[in-house]
């Protein structure tokens, strides 16, 4: 899909993220505007969506959003649920679906205000055009792959490393109040 060897602007695709869930109130897409507490949620209609450039980087894509509503914040990134967030089997933690301040697959200077502090992640697009990260645990050389889950009174947005526990932790192991759900990268226009 890309050629590392080009330029950032002659590589780059722009487009929106698709939301996929079996259950229709998870909504459409990424919306452009927060939710409660900082968050990023969902929405149905592709005028409110975020519009996002996608590049690649070393390992993995930098996305860059392209009409957000918080100032200063141009970048999608996540931010850890607590200060220590402890990710992998049997782990219930969470990281929040957000607006950075810089591009980097590093940990960003600042984060929304919604959680503790921040984490280090990598954005990866699939070649079926999935979008998919992984939280680094630098300190044990570990890294997580995340699902992504949308609570549906709220519409917002998490990624987490063990959905059975996350539910059973927050939800009280009733999957009514949340979905899983897949994120896909919508293009503009087709690219060859």
């Amino acid at each position: 899909m890309f050629n590392s060897t080009e330029s950032w602007a002659r590589t780059a695709l722009t487009g929106r993220i698709k939301v996929v869930s079996p259950n229709l109130g998870a909504g459409q897409y990424v919306a452009r505007k927060l939710g409660p507490n900082g968050n990023m949620v969902t929405c149905d209609d592709y005028d409110d969506a975020l519009k996002i450039r996608i590049a690649p980087a070393e390992d993995a894509v930098l996305i860059q959003c392209l009409n957000t509503d918080a100032s200063g914040y141009y970048w999608l990134g996540l931010s850890a649920s607590s200060a220590d967030p402890d990710f992998g089997k049997n782990s219930s933690q969470w990281v929040a679906f957000t607006y950075t301040t810089i591009p980097s697959v590093n940990p960003p200077l600042v984060s929304s205000q919604n959680t503790s502090r921040t984490v280090s992640w990598a954005w990866h697009l699939g070649y079926d055009g999935s979008l998919r990260s992984v939280w680094n645990d630098e300190a044990n050389s570990l890294g997580y792959a995340l699902s992504w889950s949308v609570e549906l009174k709220t519409r917002r947005i998490s990624g987490v490393s063990n959905r059975k526990a996350y539910v059973a932790r927050y939800y009280c192991n009733t999957g009514s109040a949340e979905t899983p759900v897949r994120l896909f990268f919508e293009p503009d226009v087709l690219t060859k």
